[in-house]
């Protein structure tokens, strides 16, 4: 099986990041973030009407740009 191609958009270069979360007893926990932060760092869902866009903040975020960059992300998310 030949690994998923990323496409290209016509209209301009972009960029593609990821984060990894785990919801728990209503606390978000951020898989890619150190170990040592997991207890100190809160996380909130913040919305923005003006530009339709939900955000995590603080999250750690790796760049992916190729397949390998996606299972990378995923083997190393704790």
């Amino acid at each position: 099986m030949s690994p998923p191609k990323i496409s290209r958009r016509r209209d301009g270069p972009y960029t593609m990041e990821g984060s990894f979360i785990e919801v728990y007893n209503e606390e978000i926990h951020d898989l890619l973030g150190s170990s040592k932060d997991l207890d100190k760092k809160k996380h909130e869902i913040r919305h923005d009407d003006k530009k339709k866009q939900t955000n995590v903040t603080g999250l750690e975020t790796v760049l992916l740009d190729s397949p390998d960059a996606v299972e990378a992300i995923l083997k190393t998310s704790r």
